[in-house]
């Protein structure tokens, strides 16, 4: 009974923790969601004024990403679309734009990366940069 008591305890932990790192990392998503909105702005663009089916894509750089950054820093490289029909092609012409602005500014660091689609974040935050972030 005590073993039994003891392995479902352990079990409960391991469940909390994996719990508490899923929301760790949808919370730097949204942070990145900011980021990816301060960057619109610092180049003169309204995201959200824009008509839906937005995409939002920004060139990452997941070791260059800490608490500052997530504060205060912009993106180098981005790409959005807007009043596009289908999700997919939304991330698409984005994902070029953000490329191309990348290629331009001679970025090596760093790889175009969806953030989100309207307000929705997409970004998938390495379980490495989640747990240097706590």
């Amino acid at each position: 009974m005590y073993r039994g008591g003891l392995i479902w305890v352990l079990s409960g932990v391991v469940l909390l923790a994996s719990a508490s790192a899923r929301a760790d990392e949808s919370d730097i998503a949204r942070q990145l969601a900011g980021v990816f909105l301060r960057s619109m702005e610092h180049h003169g663009y309204d995201y959200g004024a824009m008509d839906p089916k937005r995409g939002a894509v920004a060139c990452v750089d997941w070791d260059a990403i800490d608490q500052d950054f997530l504060d205060d820093g912009i993106f180098e490289a981005l790409g959005f679309s807007f009043s596009v029909g289908r999700d997919e092609m939304a991330l698409q012409i984005a994902t070029q734009g953000c490329e191309n602005m990348a290629r331009h500014h001679k970025l090596k660091t760093c790889a175009c990366m969806p953030i989100m689609i309207d307000e929705t974040p997409l970004i998938e935050v390495p379980p490495a940069t989640a747990e240097r972030l706590r």
